[in-house]
């Protein structure tokens, strides 16, 4: 279900063919991408423990070219989560990037310094 919702934040709404989603009520690329964006946010704000199903999940979502355009958002939901870790001094909260492999860990690092210097949205 996260992984759909990601994907929805990820619409290019200047695609020519998504112009019309269909529907009489015209639900239009940049509605459905703006309901998407609030949606992982109240999921991650409101819903008690989504916390330990986000964390590091989320994080995968960052460094996949295909996701680019959910970067701001995802950022600032894992920036939500990662707050309410350090405040409340969870084990969790500092990632073991060993697990996760060198090559990984590289990549997610080079990835954010490329999304901190340069505008992806």
């Amino acid at each position: 279900m996260i992984e759909f919702v990601v994907k929805q934040c990820s619409l290019d709404v200047h695609d020519k063919s998504l112009a019309k989603l269909g529907g009489s009520d015209e639900m239009t690329p940049t509605m459905l991408r703006n309901m998407s964006d609030k949606t992982l946010q109240l999921i991650t704000t409101t819903i008690e423990h989504m916390d330990t199903v986000l964390w590091p999940y989320l994080l995968e979502f960052l460094v996949p070219a295909h996701y680019t355009l959910a970067t701001g958002i995802v950022c600032k939901c894992v920036a939500d989560i990662a707050g309410k870790k350090r405040e409340a001094q969870e084990e969790d909260y500092m990632l073991n990037y060993e697990e996760l492999g060198e090559e990984q860990s590289f990549t997610n690092v080079a990835w954010y310094y490329v999304c901190v210097c340069v505008d992806c949205q």
